[in-house]
C-alpha cells in the first residue's frame, strides 16, 4: 500500500454568440457558464458497439414559403415510434413557421439504435444540469421554444445522480446512426443527439468544440438523446 497526494484543477467555459432564431423570433446573449472540476479521465473502448434507444427526436422544419417536404430516416436499427406516422416516409405541408399539416410543431420518432461512445464530452454536475443544458444548446444554435421542448423532456427523464456525463452526436455522427434525406433539400440542417451516462463523481472528460449554425433561408433542427444503461 502507498499514499500519495494529487492536485489537480481544470476549468473550461464556453460563451454564446448572437443568434437571431427563426420561428418564435428570439436573439440569444453572451454568458459565461463554468462546469464542474475535471479529475480522471472515465475510459471506454471506442471500438465497442452499444445498443440504445433514441428518446423523442424532433425534427424542426422552417422553410422560406409553405412547401410540401419528404423526408425519410433510417436508423441502423428500427423506428420504434412516430407521430405523425413515418409509413415509409413523411409526406407534409410545411409553412415558414414551421407548422406541419397546420397540426404538429414537428415530426417525433423514436428508434432502437448502436452506436459507439464519442471521445468528447462534458461532465455536469446535476445541480448545473439545467443550467448547462439551455447554454450549450444556445451555443449549438437551437432557439427558445426548441430548447424547452429539450429540457421539458430530459430533465424529467434521468435518474437521479450526482454527476452526468454528456456526449453530444451532430450532424456526421448521425448519419452513421440515423441517416436522413429532406427533399426539397434545407440550405442548413443541425442534428444534434445527447448520450447521458450518470456518473458518481466529477470525471475528468474532453470538451468538444461547438461548431456554428447559421440559420438562413430553409433551416431544419432536430434534437434527441440517448441513456446509456451500463
Amino acid at each position: 500500500s502507498f499514499a500519495y497526494l494529487e492536485i489537480s484543477a481544470d476549468k473550461w467555459s464556453f460563451s454564446s454568440e448572437l443568434i437571431l432564431s427563426l420561428a418564435l423570433g428570439i436573439s440569444f446573449y453572451n454568458k459565461t457558464f463554468d462546469s464542474c472540476n475535471h479529475f480522471s479521465q472515465k475510459k471506454h473502448s471506442r471500438s465497442e458497439v452499444w445498443d440504445g434507444s433514441s428518446e423523442k427526436p424532433n425534427i424542426y422544419l422552417y422553410p422560406e414559403e409553405t412547401t410540401q417536404v419528404h423526408v425519410t430516416i433510417k436508423p441502423n436499427g428500427k423506428i420504434t415510434q412516430s407521430d405523425p406516422e413515418y409509413n415509409s416516409g413523411w409526406d407534409v405541408q410545411i409553412e415558414p413557421n414551421g407548422m406541419i399539416e397546420d397540426k404538429y410543431t414537428f415530426l417525433f420518432y423514436e428508434a432502437d439504435v448502436k452506436y459507439t461512445i464519442p471521445d468528447k464530452g462534458w461532465n455536469v454536475k446535476s445541480t448545473n444540469l439545467e443550467s448547462f443544458l439551455e447554454k450549450t444548446l444556445t451555443k449549438y444554435g437551437l432557439c427558445t421554444q426548441e430548447i424547452a421542448d429539450f429540457l421539458e423532456y430530459w430533465t424529467e427523464r434521468l435518474p437521479e445522480s450526482s454527476h452526468y456525463l454528456i456526449y453530444p452526436f451532430a450532424n456526421d455522427e448521425l448519419e452513421n446512426i440515423c441517416p436522413i434525406s429532406i427533399n426539397p433539400k434545407p440550405d442548413n440542417i443541425l442534428r444534434l443527439w445527447f448520450l447521458f451516462e450518470p456518473a458518481q463523481s466529477a470525471t475528468g472528460i474532453r470538451n468538444p468544440v461547438i461548431p456554428k449554425f447559421d440559420r438562413t433561408g430553409f433551416d431544419v433542427v432536430e434534437w434527441g438523446g440517448i441513456l446509456k444503461d451500463e
